[in-house]
């Protein structure tokens, strides 16, 4: 599957407050400080099982970590997150996932097309080594 959803509002960077495995790469689970999404909060697949470009994922900050809410934010960035901030570049996520800004200051990564959500939740799981810490307090 390839995206094929553009627009002026692009995401290159995303930022998200995670926690960290022992390797400095995000935990992946369906939580909300995890690498991953959480059925029925962020993503609402159909009756069938599929979403859609444009259907839900995982939250992220686009651009600039300072679009983070404060608790996903270390402490060093005037925050109160507990967890170190990772980011990605859209070019490093693959054909199965894409970025999308919804607001100014909140994107989602979401998949690229319909597909089931197993398919999504395993390219979000895939993305991980992509993932890097940005930020975290020692």
């Amino acid at each position: 599957m390839t995206s094929d959803h553009s627009s002026l509002d692009d995401v290159n960077l995303a930022y998200l407050g995670m926690k960290a495995e022992p390797d400095g790469r995000p935990s992946v689970a369906s939580s909300a400080r995890r690498l991953g999404v959480r059925v029925g909060v962020d993503v609402h697949p159909d009756q069938r099982g599929f979403g859609d470009y444009g259907g839900g994922g995982m939250s992220v900050a686009p651009d600039d970590l300072m679009h983070l809410p404060p608790h996903r934010r270390p402490k060093v960035l005037s925050g109160t997150g507990l967890d170190p901030v990772f980011q990605v570049s859209s070019s490093d996520l693959g054909s199965e996932l894409t970025l999308r800004r919804d607001r100014a200051d909140h994107a989602l990564a979401e998949p690229g097309g319909r597909v089931l959500l197993g398919t999504f939740e395993r390219a979000l799981s895939e993305s991980r080594s992509q993932w890097t810490i940005e930020y975290r307090d020692d």
